[in-house]
């Protein structure tokens, strides 16, 4: 079963120099796997988004598919800068959005916790930071103001809805993309046992399928509740011979998604 690690990395030194490469490499060997989820955090009150090193890395290993933007410190956004700032940038508008992050997954405005705030608890700190972005909405004008427009916005409000954006990523990468990889990656290795198995000649192979299929008798009843966690090692190394695809088949569509 894939897991959902969330790994902190350094942000890009600029100076000096080893210490721009050293950070880099570190950063790129992670990003550049292709089930890396990227959460790129920029500050909500720079007034151009890709000015930083994180984006830059972002885009140069084509990545943007695969992120989501967080704009921080969005409380400190002056007043009159919140439409270009928070409303049209997380609502991946162009003009505030520039052409090549059109890209991105998504974009989320949240409220960094204070000092002041230590002694809060986790939903009283969300309720505060609920609090800024209810008001925030409260002073919207024109377009903004309309309800259907309101709603759409408070989708990419809050830690919360960081949350709901970043889990529904990785659920979509894991259906659309990690199940078909995995499955055709042990239909693979099923042939290669298969194969050899056959080279052993009729009587190992006539002895591998009757295991096969006692072992799969036995243990799909129990595998279909509980599935991967429980006897699919045991009928990994048992079934790949004969009836593995099958097993995986019914196993992965029932319980995997229920997973994730």
């Amino acid at each position: 079963m894939p897991t959902f690690d969330f790994i902190d990395l350094p942000g890009i030194q600029t100076l000096p120099e080893e210490d721009r490469i050293q950070t880099e490499r570190l950063v790129n060997s992670y990003i550049s796997d292709p089930n890396t989820l990227v959460l790129c955090v920029v500050e909500g009150t720079d007034a151009v988004l890709d000015k930083g090193n994180a984006l830059r890395v972002v885009i140069d290993a084509n990545k943007l598919g695969s992120t989501i933007l967080a704009l921080t410190k969005s409380d400190k956004v002056h007043k009159d800068d919140t439409e270009d700032y928070i409303f049209k940038r997380i609502l991946l508008k162009s003009g505030t959005t520039p052409a090549h992050l059109e890209g991105l997954k998504g974009c989320v405005a949240v409220v960094n916790r204070k000092h002041q705030d230590s002694a809060l608890t986790l939903e009283q700190a969300a309720d505060k930071e609920l609090q800024v972005f209810a008001q925030m909405l409260h002073d919207a004008e024109g377009e903004y103001k309309a309800p259907a427009m309101q709603h759409q916005l408070a989708r990419s409000m809050t830690s919360k809805q960081l949350m709901v954006m970043l889990n529904k990523m990785y659920h979509v990468h894991i259906t659309g993309k990690w199940v078909d990889e995995t499955l055709t990656l042990i239909a693979d290795e099923a042939s290669k046992v298969k194969g050899s198995l056959q080279k052993l000649g009729a009587e190992a192979s006539s002895v591998g399928a009757e295991m096969a299929s006692l072992n799969c008798k036995v243990c799909l009843p129990v595998c279909l509740p509980d599935c991967l966690p429980a006897c699919l090692p045991a009928c990994l190394h048992a079934c790949l011979p004969a009836c593995l695809p099958a097993c995986l088949s019914v196993c992965l569509s029932d319980c995997l998604f229920v997973s994730v």
